[in-house]
């Protein structure tokens, strides 16, 4: 089964990881890096880029890594603001790659 990469920024500090997924810190400079060395891996079927790393010359870079890559490679929007949810795009990227759909319990 394929994992779940979520890279982000270092203020996320690794929440993803706390929850048991695969976190990776990348800013602009290192995160089309992190994502070869993700698909290279062969390991994950979704790899999560936080919007804040991405501009269009590392979103080109992407796109060009992503043409032999069977898995999906999407943005996850900065962070909300406290009292959001923001587990929707999470199950729409969760249903569409393993074809189920999946609900997440936020509990507080």
């Amino acid at each position: 089964m394929k994992k779940i990469a979520f890279i982000t920024t270092e203020d996320a500090d690794y929440g993803f990881r706390l929850a048991g997924a695969s976190q990776f810190i990348a800013g602009k400079e290192k995160v089309v890096s992190v994502v070869e060395e993700l698909i290279n891996s062969e390991e994950f079927g979704i790899i999560l880029i936080d919007e804040r790393v991405l501009d269009d010359d590392v979103l080109s870079k992407i796109d060009a890594l992503q043409q032999n890559f069977e898995g999906i490679v999407s943005t996850l929007p900065s962070p909300y603001e406290e009292g959001e949810m923001a587990y929707d795009i999470v199950d729409r990227l969760v249903s569409r790659a393993i074809g189920y759909q999946v609900r997440f319990r936020h509990e507080r």
